[in-house]
């Protein structure tokens, strides 16, 4: 059975990603903060925040896209019906894609929402 692609959707809107935050359901690590919400859709969300503490634009650009590739690797692998909001701490600045992808894993099974 061949495995079928399910292209993450984003959270674009500001009460989407206030929703999430104030569901108050989040788990952290060196470089990476992860909240969660159910959010009853066949699918999951995500969203990225990245603060300008972070580093300049190029930087964040470079973490945004790191995320989203280890994201894209790992949805087969993410139970769907979650809204998904990463927020990268400055650490991630100097982080290597193999590290922003060993704490995606670990902040994912933290919350029990891998398959």
């Amino acid at each position: 059975m061949p495995l079928v692609r399910r292209k993450m959707k984003s959270l674009k809107s500001f009460k989407d990603f206030d929703q999430v935050y104030n569901h108050r359901r989040s788990v952290a690590d060196r470089l990476l903060v992860l909240y969660v919400m159910r959010n009853n859709l066949p699918e999951c969300r995500l969203g990225i925040s990245i603060s300008r503490k972070v580093g300049k634009a190029v930087v964040r650009n470079r973490i945004r896209r790191l995320i989203k590739e280890q994201i894209r690797l790992m949805e087969s692998h993410i139970a769907p019906g979650y809204d998904l909001v990463l927020v990268a701490r400055p650490a991630a600045a100097d982080s290597q894609f193999v590290h922003i992808g060993q704490s995606l894993l670990t902040l994912f099974n933290k919350q029990r929402i891998t398959i």
